[in-house]
């Protein structure tokens, strides 16, 4: 029995080690159990997820607070601000890799004491020493002497000579970061990081002879001609001006030149800037009672981005010529487009409603009036468009040519600027009714008014009422305005495809108001009819309402 007693350890041990293994085996690739990071239980978290969890873990501490001692002042920031992060991968390995790292003789022990107590993992820091160094700058402010970096200078356009650079004093981002790592090691994560550090001479990032030979670099990159050719035209930047024109850039490990965009754009403008051609979309006018298409031009842009883009390359390839090529700016209405319109005609019914109404000569009204019609004169209402009178004209002000005159506000007569211009409005309705086209927003004056016809007339305001025409056929109509002083005529051009037969108004009592409706029908090609009504209300007498 004595051997029996002395095996009884051996047995313990090895089932120890057999469980050990077993466990251990199966748990490859994973944290072992128990392994706690940052007060958290990891133990069997797969590598995938404990990244996961780092990387939460990092953004809750990206707030963390930071602060920076110098014997002359105190900075206070945060960890996000400072650069300072949690070391992902390097957290990850060291997490992964516990327990796992110890003699192999000793491991099967210390999987047995992590059943009793956690496995304690402190997590790795890592700093971005550029957000730093940008940070702490910041922090310092007018205790910060910059190291001035050496560059190179150009002096009227003379030879480019280096400059050479100057050391300044301040927290050393380097160094600062360093600290921080440290620190943040040796610190619980739920406390502040702070760091004692003094200023330091900061010296520049480049060495004085990197300017050196920039300088030469520069000299040979502006010593020859730069000829910039668009179509028919060329002008030359010589090394002077290249090097007036030139802006130098300071990077991480070199020095060099650059054409600033503004600046090539100016001098493109400068030079070829009288080869713009402003774009203009086709347009009519009226000869003869016939609509004449004006063709549409297409424009010219001699400056765009793009060709000062190709300057700029051209420049920093080392080329000697470049040529630009000019933008063509199509106009938003093409000659091609115009002539599918088929605006060729005029349409109506000017026999059964001649597209005029009548004024006295010489009032103000007539001004506003006629002021309307050149604004509106030469408008195309595309297919499937609605011209707003308001939309396009805008408030009639002083500064657009209107003046004061008689208008008609909630069934009182007034003064306004812009008065008479409602007479435009009917005219325009009457026109747009005869020739068949639709309306969306439209209104008829409160109180009729006899050189209007009654039950299809229209007033405006602004911004309401407005007088809408929709225009819901397959060509365009061309809106022509015509005046004399004692008259307005509205014609309409497009295409004659549809018969229109305007019936007499009818009325009916509204209130105190009558109600007038006129009936229209609309014959089309193919035989159709379509009925529809427009309407007009009228209050007996001022101040009186429905």
């Amino acid at each position: 029995m004595v051997w029996a007693a002395a095996l009884t350890p051996v047995v313990a041990v090895l089932a120890i080690v057999a469980l050990w293994a077993i466990d251990t085996g199966a748990s490859e690739g994973e944290a072992l159990r128990n392994v706690s990071l940052a007060g958290d239980d990891v133990g069997g978290m797969h590598a995938a997820s404990l990244l996961e969890h780092i990387e939460e873990l990092d953004a809750e501490l990206a707030d963390r607070p930071v602060r920076i001692s110098t014997p002359d002042a105190e900075y206070e920031t945060t960890a996000r601000a400072i650069g300072l992060s949690v070391a992902h991968r390097v957290t990850a390995a060291a997490t992964l890799d516990e327990g796992r790292s110890e003699p192999l003789p000793v491991r099967p022990l210390s999987w047995l004491a992590g059943f009793v107590r956690p496995r304690t993992v402190d997590v790795r820091f890592e700093i971005d020493v550029e957000a730093a160094r940008t940070t702490i700058r910041e922090l310092e402010g007018d205790s910060l002497v910059a190291p001035q970096e050496p560059t190179i200078e150009s002096i009227d356009g003379d030879p480019y000579r280096p400059v050479p650079g100057r050391a300044g004093s301040g927290i050393d981002p380097e160094i600062l970061g360093r600290a921080l790592v440290a620190a943040a090691d040796d610190t619980d994560v739920d406390e502040p990081v702070s760091v004692s550090v003094r200023q330091s001479p900061l010296a520049p990032r480049l060495r004085d002879d990197v300017a050196q030979r920039a300088a030469e670099a520069a000299n040979e990159q502006t010593s020859q001609v730069l000829s910039v050719t668009a179509r028919e035209r060329t002008f030359q930047l010589v090394p002077r001006e290249l090097r007036a024109l030139a802006e130098v850039r300071i990077g991480e490990t070199a020095i060099g030149l650059e054409l600033p965009a503004d600046r090539v754009l100016a001098v493109l403008e400068q030079e070829f800037g009288d080869m713009d051609v402003a774009a203009r979309s086709a347009s009519f006018t009226v000869s003869g009672g016939r609509p004449v298409l004006q063709p549409a031009v297409t424009g010219l842009d001699c400056c765009s981005p793009m060709a000062a883009e190709a300057v700029r390359a051209a420049f920093a390839a080392g080329d000697d010529a470049v040529t630009i090529e000019l933008t063509e700016i199509e106009p938003d209405l093409t000659t091609a487009e115009a002539e599918a319109l088929g605006i060729v005609e005029e349409v109506g019914s000017p026999d059964a409603f001649g597209p005029t109404t009548r004024h006295r000569c010489c009032e103000a009204r007539v001004e506003n009036i006629h002021r309307i019609a050149d604004i509106v004169r030469g408008v195309v209402i595309e297919p499937g468009e609605t011209f707003s009178v308001n939309g396009y004209v805008g408030r009639r002000t002083q500064e657009k040519g209107f003046v004061a005159a008689g208008v008609i506000y909630n069934g009182e007569f007034t003064e306004d600027v812009g008065g008479g211009v409602s007479q435009f409005a009917t005219t325009l309705f009457n026109a747009a009714l005869y020739a068949g086209l639709d309306f969306g927003e439209y209104q008829s004056h409160s109180i009729y008014i006899s050189r209007y016809p009654r039950g299809h007339e229209a007033t405006i305001s602004y911004p309401n009422p407005d007088l809408q025409i929709v225009n819901d056929s397959q060509y365009g109509v061309l809106i022509w305005p015509e005046y004399t002083d004692t008259s307005i005529t509205v014609r309409l051009y497009s295409t004659r495809h549809i018969d229109v037969t305007v019936g007499e108004p009818r009325s009916s009592p509204r209130g105190n108001c009558t109600r007038w409706t006129t009936p229209r029908t609309r014959t089309y090609p193919d035989g159709r009819t379509v009925e529809d009504t427009v309407g007009a209300t009228y209050r007996p007498a001022e101040g009186v309402s429905c």
